[in-house]
């Protein structure tokens, strides 16, 4: 009898018959998948009609949302995390009488139709309560208004949606008593302020356009091991992530049912995550597992732990660098050594012995490591094991006498910088491509121009941004261009695109590098030419360098030619759009200065906090970043300041297309000398330090409405995230989202995440901005992006969401930065 009952109570309440309405009862718990792969949240209060069941996922439809994003019709959820949901609350059975019968309040003027077909119009305050759908209206009944108007009426079905979305209208519910504004609709008006009305420039660019690249549709075979270029989403499971870290190894399984399967095998440098906390089987849809995503590698179970006691030969044909302790000298190792570690040293190089000599040398651990990732190294299985049982190696290398002793010199090499070990030696590394082997500094020579002058820059700050920029690069893709950087007659290099068209096996076009290389080798001539540029544009702008060195550090690893498979270009990464944008009111600003126009004279004072505070309120003459540039550039490009030599070569013969095929067509003269860095660090830096004014106003805005005030360092902390997040995102793509967060903040909203960043099921009460530490805010904000920044790709979602935090602390700003700043001893950016 007591099985039976136990059973009748799981039927009751678990199993709900196909036709079955039910609604959500807290807001962005349950998320949705469209047939096209898009994924979206629901809202409170969103209701949900409950299909059949398909395998592994159930049908639905979606009846009413509240959310802008998504859209009414047919969707799946997982069978496990339908059961979940149930289980947990967030899905409750509801009649569609019910659902009809909600109550609305008027927020703002609305037009409604009354029985008699007169117009009218609802105030603030009035209330309404929604009845059946007829056609293309929706019925109403008026039940209260302050011009004494009551009665049956009708709106237009999509028009009464929109008013929802836009929460015009909303659902009646108690006061709350608790508030943290002065004023309830302070901060909602505030954020009218901010709007981008007349911006075009700041509509979001969806990245993935049909010449960028195609939508994959077919899974990767079985049996291979790739790593992922960026965070990907995955299937849901109860308990399990749901996004793998970008730099995350997975082996590829039998595909089904139209979804990717796969297994994590790796997890990156530096994740606090284990692979446990994924499901044994993840599973993902193959527009996440395209060629943009995937390199393949091989199998970590395949590669050796590089430790004390290791006895090995390097592959033919390969040289490492090592320098020798005692001397300093530089020496280079081959196939015909044989090579014991026997420790590491606190630069992460490791140390080592050569052919039984008592002599000890450090060996580039990248160099090492990237052979070992490869599978090449020849390990002598017997010797290492018999050091590993001795365990006498390590000690040597901690215990190592630093007496006088003569080294063998005959492999020495004649290196400029032989002593210095925290460099690549790129003479005689060569890599393999499909253009036969190459050596990866090669083709720089060709595009850059090392004998070009960069400016007047301290010399300690130089050397500490080579080191630094020497370590980013290390990381650096494998995805680089190798323009043609021929010039014509009059010096001018020679237009040519860098990508070409090809049909993939579903007879779709798209784009890719026409000629693709390793990345730049880090050696010091590179680094130090490029740390020069750098500290010179930061000079010129007054931009601090520890501040956006992250955001190259994490956007291209300082790599000069680096290309992103949606044709980010550039050491900035900047796409086409963002390059015509900054060009276009560049342009617009030079018009004005060179008229000397009082516009010219008039902005320049937006300097001044006041000053900026009067344009922002009052109808903007220019859009912000002409603003910007008329405040803050005009006497640098009229200076003879030698930091700001590029700015005002940029300025005196400005790039004139307007269209993204113009950009393309010429795309190889942005990464040939002269343009190439010093373009992209101007160009990326004007970007990001407009994005930080407005960020800091907008701040400081919000807090004249709060109770609680931000400290002045916290505003300082809070824009300079907002801004790293806008250099991806787009200033309106992030404010869009920080406007719904900082109001479902402000009424107690916001879901409370834990420390796995998971919904507990509880709110934030009584939280404001200025409560919030950095790593809060950067949590709750990407969880907030992660379901609310509008792009129709999901793993454009993700890759906006992890920008800055990365996930799990691997990959994005913040976990790039640890793992450049963990190879060496500087502390390159905060």
């Amino acid at each position: 009898m007591k099985f039976l009952k136990f059973y009748l109570f799981i039927l009751l309440n678990f199993s709900v018959l196909a036709g079955q309405v039910m609604t959500i009862t807290s807001d962005r718990s349950v998320i949705v998948r469209y047939i096209d792969g898009n994924e979206q949240y629901l809202n409170e209060g969103d209701t949900i009609e409950i299909l059949d069941p398909e395998n592994w996922k159930r049908h639905i439809r979606i009846i009413k949302t509240s959310n802008p994003l998504a859209k009414r019709g047919a969707a799946i959820l997982g069978n496990n995390r339908y059961n979940e949901l149930v289980s947990q609350g967030y899905l409750k059975r509801k009649s569609l009488a019910a659902i009809e019968e909600n109550i609305l309040v008027v927020n703002a003027p609305i037009e409604i139709e009354l029985a008699n077909k007169k117009k009218v119009i609802l105030q603030p305050g009035d209330t309404l309560k929604l009845g059946a759908k007829d056609g293309w209206k929706r019925k109403i009944s008026v039940l209260s208004s302050a011009s004494g108007v009551k009665g049956d009426a009708a709106i237009g079905d999509q028009t009464l949606n929109g008013y929802i979305s836009d929460k015009v209208v909303k659902k009646q519910v108690a006061p709350s008593s608790a508030t943290i504004l002065q004023n309830e609709d302070a901060l909602d008006l505030l954020f009218k302020r901010f709007s981008f009305p007349k911006d075009k420039e700041n509509e979001i660019e969806d990245e993935s356009s049909d010449e960028a690249f195609y939508t994959n549709t077919e899974c990767p075979k079985s049996e291979k091991t790739f790593k992922l270029r960026k965070s990907t989403s995955i299937i849901s499971v109860p308990g399990k992530y749901d996004t793998i870290p970008e730099g995350t190894v997975v082996k590829t399984s039998i595909s089904e049912n139209g979804v990717c399967r796969f297994s994590v095998v790796g997890l990156p440098q530096g994740s606090r995550l284990a692979i446990s906390d994924f499901p044994t089987l993840a599973a993902t849809y193959p527009s996440n597992m395209g060629i943009d995503n995937l390199d393949e590698v091989e199998d970590p179970n395949s590669i050796l732990n590089l430790e004390k006691g290791l006895v090995f030969k390097l592959p033919d044909g390969a040289k490492v660098r090592a320098v020798g302790r005692r001397t300093g000298k530089s020496y280079s190792f081959d196939a015909n050594d044989r090579i014991e570690i026997v420790g590491k040293h606190t630069n992460g190089s490791y140390i080592v012995k050569r052919n039984g000599e008592r002599f000890e040398y450090r060996l580039d651990a990248n160099a090492l490591d990237e052979l070992n990732n490869a599978g090449a190294l020849s390990i002598n299985f017997n010797d290492t094991a018999g050091n590993i049982m001795s365990n006498n190696s390590f000690n040597t290398a901690v215990e190592y006498d630093e007496v006088d002793c003569q080294l063998n010199n005959s492999n020495e090499v004649d290196d400029t910088y032989a002593d210095d070990e925290d460099y690549e030696s790129c003479r005689d590394k060569t890599i393999k491509t499909n253009k036969g082997p190459l050596k990866p500094n090669d083709y720089l020579s060709n595009i850059l121009d090392f004998k070009t002058g960069v400016g007047d820059v301290d010399s300690a700050l130089i050397d500490t941004y080579t080191e630094c920029i020497s370590k980013s690069m290390l990381s650096g893709t494998a995805n680089n261009a190798a323009p043609s950087c021929k010039k014509d007659s009059h010096g001018n290099v020679i237009p040519q695109k860098i990508r070409e068209r090809v049909k993939n096996s579903k007879g779709q076009f798209y784009s890719r590098l026409a000629d693709k290389r390793p990345r730049a080798c880090a050696n010091r001539k590179t680094s130090e030419y490029l740390a020069k540029s750098f500290l010179s544009a930061a000079s010129c702008l007054g931009v601090d360098p520890k501040e956006f060195f992250p955001i190259i550090n994490h956007e291209s690893h300082f790599q000069p030619t680096a290309v992103s498979p949606t044709f980010a270009t550039g050491i900035g990464q900047i796409i086409p759009k963002t390059y015509n944008d900054f060009y276009q009111a560049f342009r617009e600003s030079k018009s004005y200065i060179d008229r000397n126009h009082s516009l010219a004279r008039k902005i320049q004072r937006l300097n001044e906090s006041v000053a900026y505070e009067n344009y922002e309120k009052n109808d903007r003459p220019v859009r912000r970043l002409t603003a910007y540039m008329l405040a803050h550039l005009q006497d640098k490009v009229k200076s003879n300041d030698p930091n700001c030599a590029g700015l005002k070569r940029m300025y005196n013969d400005p790039y004139k297309g307007k269209t993204h095929a113009d950009v393309v067509k010429q795309e190889n003269i942005r990464l040939c000398a002269p343009s190439n860095p010093s373009e992209d660090f101007f160009i990326s830096m004007i970007m990001y330090q407009q994005n930080k004014k407005y960020s800091t106003y907008m701040l400081n805005e919000i807090n004249k409405v709060s109770k609680k005030k931000m400290s002045k360092d916290k505003v300082r902390e809070f824009s300079k995230i907002l801004s790293r997040w806008m250099y991806n995102g787009g200033e309106k793509g992030i404010y869009t989202v920080f406007e719904l967060f900082a109001k479902d903040l402000s009424h107690n909203r916001v879901e409370e995440l834990g420390r796995n960043g998971r919904i507990t099921g509880k709110k934030l009460v009584n939280k404001s901005l200025a409560d919030l530490s950095t790593d809060e805010f950067k949590n709750y904000f990407s969880h907030y992006l992660k379901y609310r920044y509008n792009s129709k790709s999901t793993s454009r979602k993700n890759e906006v969401a992890s920008y800055v935090p990365g996930t799990g602390g691997t990959g994005g700003i913040d976990g790039d930065l640890a793992v450049t700043e963990g190879r060496g001893k500087r502390e390159c950016g905060n």
